[in-house]
């Protein structure tokens, strides 16, 4: 567990020297999404292609040594490039400066009601966390949302603190929820998820859960490949001309998430644009 100062220039996560990764992370102001996605929206736990409720209070083992951190970028409300990795591994996001696109007058406008024809970065934060349920099922928590991130963060401490006696466990949550009012009276009452910890168990658990899912996904990422081989080709979205900056340094080998499963941005974490 990496406890020296680790910094990047114009990073958010710093480590320094009396915390690891998981605190500074917790404390601070290309991810591939294993098994189904999970998101919170609208007050709703909800997972999978066709947004299915999760209840409230559903027990599921929390990788939060596995937590990603960085950045989306969104096209035609599509993800057409990632630069995520993991906290534990010491990534440091870099700052939005560094991604190129900064022109507004060229960015796609938001389709929300609230900031309705506004210019809309497409380039958007994004957090992801693996997730198993009691029968071996493996989700990933996504979110771009302040109260997700605050979700994963206020994990995150708890996680930090006592990995350095525990270091083979992982945190055991329920799914919660909470609200707040917002100071703008017209958004009313805002729901935020919320992961209780109930018990801790062996990380083992969890990687062979993980491990399952992952060699399932090559092999259906692979029956995939050789069907979309025999299909005629069709042309593939590419970023914009500013991106094509010196791209960030220390950039993780990330495979981009799904399309039909990924969705970052937002107070409710809804596919941008």
């Amino acid at each position: 567990m990496a406890t020296e100062l680790a910094t990047r220039a114009g990073s958010s996560l710093m480590v320094p020297p009396d915390k690891n990764a998981f605190e500074a992370y917790g404390e601070s102001g290309g991810s591939r999404i294993i098994g189904e996605m999970l998101k919170f929206n609208k007050g709703e736990w909800v997972h999978g292609r066709d947004n299915l409720e999760m209840k409230e209070g559903t027990k599921l083992i929390a990788g939060v040594n596995l937590v990603e951190v960085g950045w989306i970028m969104w096209q035609e409300g599509r993800p057409t490039d990632v630069v995520m990795g993991r906290i534990g591994d010491g990534f440091l996001p870099p700052r939005r400066a560094e991604l190129g696109f900064l022109n507004t007058l060229e960015w796609p406008r938001s389709e929300q009601d609230s900031d309705y024809g506004k210019p809309r970065d497409p380039w958007q934060k994004a957090s992801a966390m693996p997730l198993v349920d009691q029968a071996g099922q493996v989700y990933t928590f996504v979110t771009g949302s302040k109260g997700g991130e605050g979700a994963l963060k206020e994990l995150a401490k708890v996680f930090g603190k006592r990995v350095r006696q525990h270091p083979d466990e992982v945190p055991i949550v329920t799914l919660q929820m909470s609200s707040y009012r917002h100071s703008n009276k017209q958004l009313g009452k805002i729901w935020v998820p919320v992961f209780q910890i109930v018990g801790w168990t062996a990380a083992k658990r969890l990687e062979k859960a993980l491990a399952k899912a992952e060699t399932m996904a090559e092999q259906e990422a692979e029956a995939g490949l050789e069907d979309e081989q025999q299909a005629p080709a069709r042309p593939k979205a590419s970023p914009h001309k500013d991106y094509q900056a010196e791209r960030p340094s220390r950039k993780p080998a990330a495979a981009k998430p799904a399309p039909a499963e990924t969705a970052y941005a937002g107070e409710d974490d809804d596919i941008p644009f």
